[in-house]
């Protein structure tokens, strides 16, 4: 049972949705920003080393999973924006929450919203246009990124795929 997934270490690609955005926790092109991307391929595997539990709400230390390329061991972090990304280790607080929304039995998948340490739940900031010193807001005719962010956008719940869970003894 995916629920099991709770007070253990294990590594999974996430499955998130929102009422905007439906896909898969990938990398941006060439950045170490996350993106909810429509391709399961492009995936992005996280390791989350469990802490310990505190009421309803698991903490983990959140790491860019093997097959991450350059990023591989890297801390989830947050920038001053509120965007989700990899920095290099010890570089940024790595402290996130799991609440679990839905335990998961044999016909529905466990859900869960994540939550950075102040409690904020993680989202998506779907950025189309961008704005430039000296020039303004500026439609660029590229795909829209679906950014994760903890200060803007919707709410996203999480859907783990598991990959491996490691018993803490």
């Amino acid at each position: 049972m995916m629920s099991d997934l709770m007070g253990c270490t294990f590594s999974a690609q996430l499955h998130a949705a929102s009422d905007q955005v439906n896909g898969y926790i990938a990398l941006a092109p060439k950045t170490p920003w996350l993106v909810v991307g429509k391709h399961r391929e492009a995936a992005v595997s996280l390791r989350f080393e469990y802490l310990g539990r505190l009421e309803q709400r698991f903490h983990y230390a959140i790491t860019a999973a093997q097959g991450a390329g350059a990023y591989e061991g890297w801390a989830l972090g947050i920038s001053l924006n509120g965007y989700l990304g990899f920095y290099q280790p010890g570089s940024v607080r790595n402290q996130w929450k799991v609440e679990v929304t839905a335990k998961g039995n044999g016909k529905e998948p466990m859900r869960f919203w994540l939550r950075d340490a102040e409690g904020s739940r993680a989202g998506v900031f779907s950025k189309s246009s961008y704005r430039l010193p000296g020039v303004g807001q500026l439609e660029i005719p590229v795909e829209q990124n679906d950014y994760l962010n903890v200060k803007s956008g919707p709410i996203l719940e999480f859907q783990p795929d598991l990959t491996r869970c490691v018993r803490e003894t």
